[in-house]
């Protein structure tokens, strides 16, 4: 048996897309430095056949969310939705599994792409490059579980 086989996750990345990106510099900032506000949304779509299971997962990330130009002096606008996409046959995994595995996993394959994707289009904006810092997934999802329950 080759180490790939050995190792080979049934839960497959199948690809992602930007689906929307906005970006707005503000004209009236006086270009002091912002700390960098960000907040992070994720969704999931699930979509089961006879053989396998498929899950669309978003990740929506909007920098100064908090901050209006009515009363603050954020230097631009910044927003980027991207969509990953995961597989995986009902023959190696259960749904059950599949979606603990989408949450984690996927989110966990997918924000790379996402940090490069911001890092990529604020330096073709000629401003700093922004440079999201990496993220602990397991608690990124708990934390919204638990804010999702307070809702």
């Amino acid at each position: 048996m080759n180490t790939t086989d050995k190792y080979e996750s049934p839960f497959v990345f199948l690809g992602f897309k930007v689906r929307e990106m906005h970006f707005k510099i503000n004209e009236q900032s006086d270009g002091q430095r912002f700390p960098l506000d960000f907040d992070i949304d994720s969704d999931f779509e699930y979509e089961e056949e006879i053989d396998q299971i498929k899950c669309a997962i978003t990740l929506k990330v909007k920098f100064f969310k908090t901050l209006t130009a009515k009363n603050e002096d954020y230097p631009f606008n910044f927003e980027v939705v991207v969509d990953g996409y995961f597989a995986a046959s009902l023959a190696d995994i259960s749904p059950e599994r599949f979606k603990k595995m989408a949450e984690k996993n996927g989110v966990a394959i997918l924000f790379p792409y996402l940090r490069s994707i911001i890092c990529d289009a604020s330096k073709m904006a000629n401003i700093q490059p922004i440079l999201l810092p990496s993220i602990n997934v397991v608690k990124f999802i708990e934390d919204r579980h638990k804010s999702k329950d307070n809702s």
